[in-house]
C-alpha cells in the first residue's frame, strides 16, 4: 500500500498567501494517489519531488500538468572517515545557533538566496522578490527552532556572524544539512567548508555514519565545495509544480 501523502507547508503559505503542499513519489502508483489527493483540492499549489530515474512517476504529472521547477543533487560522506580542514586557521570560528540569531539569520538568508534560480523562483506564477523573502523566513525559522535534533552552526569572523548551517536529525544513523547560506562577500572565505567540516564533526559525536547534503543541480560552487569535502553523489530528485484549479 502507498504511503503517499500531501504535507501542509505552514510557513511557505503564510509566506505566500495561498495553500502550499508538499508530496513525493517513488513510483507511478504513488504519483497516481497524490494526484487524485489533489485533485480534491480547491486551489493551491503542489510542490512533489520524485527520484531522477522514477520515469513512470515523473510521466504521471506531466500528463496532469505538473512543470518541472529544479533538479537536487544528494550528496553523502561518512561522518567517521571525515578529516577536518582546521578551517580556524581562515579566521572563522563556530559557534551553536540560537534563537537570539534570528534577525543576523535572515538577513544572511535573504541575501544569500537572492535571484538565486531555486523552484520558488522557477515558477514564474511566483513574484521572485517573494521567493528571496522566503529563504530569510525559514533561516529565522531555523534559529528559533534550533534544538538538539535541528542544531544551528554560525560562523563568525571577528564576532561578526556571516554564515550558517542548519542541521536535522533524519534517522539514529543519519543527518542532513536543512540549510546553509553564506552571506556573499564571503562566499570564498572558506567559512562554508569550516562549517561542513564542524558539521560532520558534530554528528560524529552523536554517533552518526552518514551526512547529507542537497543541492539544486545549477548550484556549482556549493556542489564542488561539498566534492572537496569528501562528499560524494548519491542521488537525484525532480522537483515538480502542479497548481491546482482556481489558484
Amino acid at each position: 500500500m502507498s504511503d503517499a501523502a500531501l504535507l501542509v507547508r505552514s510557513l511557505e503559505s503564510a509566506h505566500f498567501g495561498l495553500p502550499v503542499f508538499s508530496a513525493t513519489a517513488a513510483n507511478r502508483a504513488d504519483a497516481t494517489r497524490l494526484l487524485d489527493l489533489a485533485a480534491g483540492i480547491e486551489e493551491g499549489l503542489l510542490v512533489i519531488r520524485i527520484p531522477a530515474d522514477a520515469h513512470g512517476a515523473i510521466h504521471a504529472v506531466e500528463r496532469r500538468g505538473a512543470v518541472l521547477c529544479d533538479v537536487l543533487q544528494t550528496l553523502t560522506i561518512a561522518v567517521p572517515g571525515h578529516h577536518r580542514t582546521l578551517g580556524e586557521q581562515h579566521g572563522t570560528t563556530i559557534r551553536a545557533g540560537t534563537s537570539n540569531d534570528a534577525d543576523v539569520m535572515a538577513t544572511i538568508g535573504g541575501d544569500a538566496f537572492r535571484g538565486f534560480v531555486g523552484h520558488w523562483h522557477s515558477d514564474d506564477r511566483l513574484r521572485a522578490g517573494l521567493a528571496d523573502q522566503l529563504y530569510a523566513r525559514w533561516s529565522a525559522d531555523l534559529a528559533r527552532g534550533a534544538d538538539a535534533a535541528h542544531p544551528v552552526l554560525l560562523a563568525e569572523r571577528a564576532s561578526k556572524p556571516i554564515a550558517f548551517l542548519a542541521l536535522a536529525r533524519v534517522t539514529d544513523t543519519t543527518w542532513s544539512v536543512a540549510l546553509t547560506c553564506v552571506a556573499p562577500e564571503y562566499r570564498t572565505s572558506g567559512a562554508f567548508r569550516t562549517l561542513l567540516d564542524a558539521a560532520c564533526d558534530m554528528v560524529a559525536d552523536q554517533r552518526a555514519v552518514r551526512l547529507e547534503y542537497e543541492t539544486q543541480l545549477t548550484n556549482l560552487p556549493a556542489l564542488r565545495a561539498v566534492i572537496r569535502a569528501g562528499f560524494e553523489p548519491k542521488s537525484a530528485r525532480l522537483t515538480f509544480h502542479l497548481w491546482m484549479s482556481g489558484a
